[in-house]
């Protein structure tokens, strides 16, 4: 079956499939958060099959000892190059109910910031969301499951700072026991964790019993090279190595005591060597022409005969 294909609940009646988080609010902060499909079927049965490699269990946790924190600025746009990704960033924040907002179903490539609690860079881990799939098809975070530890993720920040990340590992969790306390921890280390919804699909509650969490942390306050993304254009170097040529002239007197003397002509003859091509050693070459005049003596039988 196409992945674009859409599944019918018993009945005949096509449901519609939307991403909803409940999160319940207390005084101490967020305390459970369930994500699901509102009603219906998915559009395919992908999202239900999770790699063996995904666990139950939180991962381990990395770090990068020094690394600089950054000052809060909301990110804009969230790129994953292993599967992908290259998708605007919303804000979200708490709907009256006290739930968390989440992106709008219809845009299968948006995801979203809960804006209330760290951004990336910040200390403790920024949470950001994105739907699985829908009724019409798969959506921008559909291949999160297929990530591995070590997978980059690039967060552009409004300050134009462009925070790199690295994968730590994914959990699988049980709606009725979502890992609060290690998704929303408070300061700490800059972290990041990605949400959507997986795992197993209720056809009577219309909903995924499972949410899919990566885990990452931050590498580099400012990536400079993204990976998959073009190589900025090699840096030129110029080097001029000049050639010198000295042509000296040589005058001969013929006096008692024969005095030389050499004019030197230097003529400077650059060589541009340019860089990443091969570099070309240019040895200077010294030509010596002499240019001899010989003035000779008149012998002393010319000089009587002169007389």
């Amino acid at each position: 079956m196409s992945v674009l294909s859409h599944w019918r609940r018993p009945g005949g009646r096509v449901a519609l499939a939307g991403f909803v988080a409940a999160t319940m609010l207390s005084a101490g902060g967020v305390s459970a958060v369930v994500f699901g499909l509102v009603s219906g079927t998915p559009a395919h049965g992908g999202a239900t099959v999770i790699p063996v490699s995904v666990t139950t269990a939180v991962p381990r946790l990395s770090r990068v000892h020094g690394i600089q924190v950054l000052a809060r600025s909301v990110p804009v746009r969230i790129r994953i190059p292993a599967i992908g990704v290259s998708a605007p960033v919303m804000k979200l924040g708490k709907n009256p109910d006290g739930t968390v907002q989440v992106p709008p179903l219809a845009d299968h490539n948006m995801t979203g910031w809960y804006r209330y609690g760290p951004a990336p860079g910040q200390p403790g881990p920024a949470v950001i969301f994105g739907h699985v799939d829908s009724l019409t098809g798969i959506s921008v975070f559909y291949y999160l499951k297929d990530l591995r530890p070590g997978d980059q993720i690039y967060i552009t920040l409004a300050d134009g700072k462009v925070a790199a990340f690295a994968v730590d590992g994914l959990q699988k969790a049980a709606k009725d026991a979502f890992p609060t306390a290690a998704v929303y921890a408070k300061g700490g280390y800059p972290g990041l964790r990605l949400i959507t919804c997986g795992g197993p699909f209720d056809q009577a509650t219309g909903h995924y019993l499972d949410n899919i969490i990566i885990y990452a942390h931050m590498t580099a306050p400012q990536a400079t090279t993204l990976s998959g993304a073009q190589s900025p254009s090699p840096t030129v170097t110029v080097t001029v190595t000049p050639t010198v040529t000295v042509t000296p002239t040589v005058t001969v007197t013929p006096t008692p005591t024969p005095t030389v003397t050499v004019t030197p002509t230097v003529t400077v003859t650059p060589t541009v060597t340019v860089t990443p091509t091969p570099t070309v050693t240019v040895t200077p070459t010294v030509t010596v022409t002499p240019t001899v005049t010989v003035t000779p003596a008149e012998s002393p039988a010319a000089v009587a005969t002169r007389r």
